[in-house]
């Protein structure tokens, strides 16, 4: 059985302002040897578990964000913050071009990414690039869903054993209305969810989006 956690994930983008949303990469973390000596620290026993059973190691990317780093970005004139990436060890910000591009000038800021990708002047092999295409053949049917799935590479994890079964899985989107209602969901040990925006667990409310329950 799937178990699944669902979040109630917006970004409004405000066409009357100059709001601008961009990722903030950092040049290093802090305290990176101690984490991983002590892997409890940062991480869920859960994750610890996970990790051991598919012989994943614990490395840099788990070490949290540098908290000190987030709070002088929140200090910044007109800089909002608004999450934060261990994995891609980064932080997510709006506000104006003029005071994202200032954030150049901090020391441990490494490199600055526009969701408006016309605002980027970047080679087409960015580092920071992490979709790539997956070449494989597969002998699995799929139905109606082999495009999506290997639009997404999926047939190629498949191949590997990677099935996600037993697995918890987290479902980022803009809203799952009617989700613990629908008779389709009731295999699904649905541990829970939360509206970021609105700051509540009421993920299935249904005044949201409803984008997210079509797409779990």
């Amino acid at each position: 059985m799937k178990r699944c956690l669902l979040f109630a994930f917006f970004i409004f983008f405000l066409s009357y302002s100059q709001e601008e949303h961009a990722w903030v990469y950092f040049s290093d973390k802090a305290n990176v040897e101690e984490s991983i000596a002590n892997p409890i620290s940062i991480l869920s026993q859960q994750a610890l578990d996970r990790k051991q059973l598919h012989n994943i190691p614990v490395d840099y990317r788990d070490v949290p964000v540098n908290e000190e780093y987030l709070n002088i970005l929140k200090q910044q004139e007109g800089i909002s913050v608004k999450a934060k990436s261990k994995w891609l060890n980064c932080a997510h910000v709006t506000g104006s071009i003029e005071d994202i591009d200032a954030l150049q000038e901090l020391n441990f800021v490494a490199a600055i990414e526009f969701a408006n990708n016309s605002l980027n002047q970047r080679s087409s092999d960015s580092e920071f690039r992490i979709i790539h295409k997956l070449e494989s053949s597969t002998d699995l049917n799929y139905g109606t869903t082999e495009n999506q799935v290997k639009m997404m590479g999926t047939d190629y994890l498949h191949q590997r054993n990677f099935t996600g079964d037993g697995m918890i899985i987290a479902l980022l989107d803009s809203g799952f209305p009617n989700s613990r209602d629908i008779s389709a969901f009731q295999n699904i040990n649905l541990l829970g969810g939360y509206d970021f925006p609105g700051r509540s667990p009421d993920f299935d409310q249904p005044d949201l989006d409803n984008h997210g329950t079509l797409v779990l």
